[in-house]
C-alpha cells in the first residue's frame, strides 16, 4: 500500500594516482629569469582534501625543502621575493587518506654576469695589431634560445670605443689593427642583451716598444749653443 521506496548511500574513493593540483607561473614569463626578478606562482587545486588544504615549500637545490613562512594552507597564489639563484617551489597536498603528493616547479635564474679573464696580446713590435680576448660566465647564454638574447661586447682603447661584437658564447676575441703603434690602455664591457647587466674588465696597459728621450745638460744658458 505504501508503494516503492528507495534509499541510497555514498562511497568516497581516494585515488593514489589522482593529480592533486598543478603549479604554474602566472602570468607566464620566459625562463631563465634575470637575477633579481620575481614571479607569481599559482597553484590550481585538483583533488586535495577534504577539506582542501596544502603546504608551500621552497628549495635552492631541489633536494632540501623548507616551508615558506606565512604562506598559509589555502593560499593559491605565491608572490616570490626577488630571486638571485635558481629556486624550486613545491606544494604538498593530501587526497583524503592517501599519502601527501608534491607538485614541483623549477624557476631557472641566470647566474650573475662575471668576467673570468681578459687579455691583450700585441704583435712583437707593438706596432700593427693587438688581439683582445674576454672570457665571461654564464656561457653559453641560458637565454640564448630567446630571440635577441645574447651578449654585446664593447672594446675600448684609451677610453674610446673601437669596436662592438655580439656573441652567445664565451670567450670572444677581436683583433685591433693600427699602423704605427697599438700602445695604449685597453678594456672591454660585456652586456647581457636581455638583462640589465653589464660588467667591465680590468684595464691592460701596453707600453710602446721604445720611447724617445733627449740626452743633454740639465740647464742651457741663454744664447748658448749646446749639443743634445
Amino acid at each position: 500500500m505504501c508503494g516503492p521506496s528507495s534509499c541510497s548511500t555514498t562511497i568516497r574513493v581516494f585515488n593514489d594516482n589522482a593529480d592533486n593540483g598543478d603549479l604554474a607561473i602566472n602570468p607566464i614569463e620566459p625562463l631563465p629569469l634575470c637575477p633579481g626578478e620575481d614571479v607569481i606562482i599559482e597553484y590550481t587545486d585538483e583533488c586535495s582534501g577534504p577539506p582542501p588544504k596544502w603546504t608551500w615549500y621552497s628549495s635552492i637545490d631541489g633536494v632540501n625543502y623548507a616551508p615558506i613562512p606565512g604562506a598559509g594552507m589555502i593560499n593559491t597564489i605565491m608572490y616570490s621575493n626577488r630571486l638571485w639563484q635558481t629556486t624550486w617551489f613545491m606544494v604538498e597536498a593530501t587526497n583524503g587518506v592517501c599519502l601527501p603528493k608534491p607538485e614541483v616547479l623549477k624557476v631557472d635564474v641566470k647566474d650573475p654576469l662575471t668576467i673570468v679573464n681578459f687579455t691583450a696580446i700585441p704583435d712583437p713590435c707593438i706596432e700593427n695589431y693587438v688581439v683582445l680576448t674576454v672570457d665571461f660566465t654564464p656561457t653559453p647564454n641560458p637565454g640564448g634560445g630567446q630571440p635577441g638574447c645574447g651578449y654585446t661586447i664593447e672594446w675600448y682603447k684609451d677610453g674610446n670605443l673601437i669596436h662592438t661584437s655580439s656573441s652567445l658564447t664565451s670567450p670572444v676575441s677581436y683583433t685591433y689593427l693600427q699602423t704605427g703603434s697599438v700602445a695604449g690602455v685597453y678594456c672591454a664591457i660585456v652586456k647581457d642583451d636581455c638583462c640589465n647587466q653589464a660588467v667591465k674588465t680590468w684595464p691592460i696597459i701596453l707600453n710602446p716598444s721604445c720611447v724617445p728621450a733627449i740626452d743633454g745638460p740639465c740647464y742651457v744658458c741663454d744664447k748658448t749653443t749646446n749639443t743634445l
